[in-house]
């Protein structure tokens, strides 16, 4: 179960670091 966890919680550290990208490569675009 905790390895689980980790899994997810990796998964989710990868998506949030994804989401950050592209959204700095938005706002870059519109500025």
């Amino acid at each position: 179960m905790i390895e689980v966890l980790v899994s997810v919680d990796r998964e989710s550290e990868v998506v949030a670091v994804i989401i950050t990208t592209s959204w700095q490569a938005v706002t870059m675009d519109a500025a």
